[in-house]
Parts: C-alpha cells; structure tokens; sequence
C-alpha cells in the first residue's frame, strides 16, 4: 500500500458535480469506474490536478458521457457491470468523434497487450498505488497544453481514397491538405511545413 493514504472527500462534497458546475473551459476528465470507493480517489486527484470530471459507473453511461460531453481524458476500468471496459475502447477508438480521446485503463485483470493493440494510452494493474495515479493522470494533463495545429498531406491520385484518408484523419488540431500529384506535393512543400506524409507510391 502507498505510504501516502488519499484524503477521500467527504460525504458532503460528492465526486460528481453537477452538470451545470462543469466548466466548458477547463480540462474534463471521464472517470468510467464502478468502484465508488475507487472512483472518489480518481476524482481528489483530479481536483488536485484542476481537471473538472464526471463519473460513470456502467459501460453505456460512460460512451454516453463520452459522446455527450467529449471530455479530454478517460480513465476506464475493465470489469464494469453491464459490458466490458475493453468494450468501451473499442468504441472510443472506432467513433471518428472519441478516437482522439487518449484512454488510460485502470483494472484488475491483466490485457494489457490487447488493451495497448487496441489504442489504450496507458494500463495499470489494480491494486494501484496513489503515487501511480497521480503520475498516470499528470501525464494526460502534460497532453493538454496548447497544442499547434498539426499539417499532413496526402499525396494519392484517387480521390475516392484521398478523399477517404482525409476522413480518416480529419479531426480538431489537424489540418489536411490533399494533393493529386508529386509536382502539387513539391509545391506545397516549398512553401509550408508539415509534421507528417501519406503518400501513395504509385
């Protein structure tokens, strides 16, 4: 056990705020947990980190959450009473609006190899340590910092495809210029910087 016990909040300031306290403007963290006693520790921490944050304690509350509120972050248990956690990722990471969304799962059990393969940011094994918490959840908060905005530009002369990439990759914070041709490619790289290219090799 953490040699430093979490101060759980009191029975007078549940973990849940109600929507209307929610600030659009701060970081959301979605705690999709059904251990109350676990979720309450998961939510000092994010006050402590300045997160805002709604709690779910089944799998269809929390895409339902996820969807409604797009949080920036979601810290996922994997034995939830209705569906799997695994369930859940598989959502985010299939829905063009979550996909971004980075997931840390938090769990008993052990699928950390299926969990990374289908998109999990991080996994830690319950029993957790309050010291390995708080480092998992500051490293999402290190995410949160202004970002640029990312360019990619594809080069594919179909544009059935092109125009299929360009959905693929199209989401807030990246910017997609597809071009047909080398010689439209060339141009635009003499005259803006990209932080990546697809490209077609025929």
């Amino acid at each position: 056990p953490s040699k430093r016990a979490p101060v759980l909040l009191p029975a007078a300031n549940p973990p849940l705020p109600p929507p209307a306290a929610i600030d659009p403007n701060r970081r959301l963290l979605l705690i999709i947990e059904d251990d109350p006693a676990f979720a309450e520790v998961l939510a000092n921490l994010a006050r402590e980190l300045d997160f805002d944050f709604v709690v779910a304690n089944t799998a269809d509350d929390g895409m339902r959450l996820a969807l409604e509120r797009t949080p920036n972050a979601v810290v996922l248990d994997l034995q939830l009473p209705d569906h799997s956690g695994l369930s859940v990722l598989d959502r985010l990471k299939r829905n063009p609006r979550t996909r971004h969304i980075p997931v840390h799962i938090c769990s008993v059990s052990d699928n950390q190899q299926v969990a990374y393969a289908m998109g999990a940011a991080g996994y830690l094994l319950k029993p957790v340590q309050y010291e390995q918490l708080s480092s998992a959840l500051s490293s999402l908060k290190e995410r949160f910092a202004p970002v640029r905005v990312r360019r990619v530009l594809v080069v594919e002369d179909d544009p059935v495809q092109r125009e299929a990439i360009d959905t693929l990759l199209r989401a807030e914070g990246v910017e997609i210029v597809a071009v047909a041709s080398v010689q439209e490619a060339v141009t635009q790289l003499s005259q803006v910087s990209f932080d990546c290219v697809i490209t077609d090799l025929t």
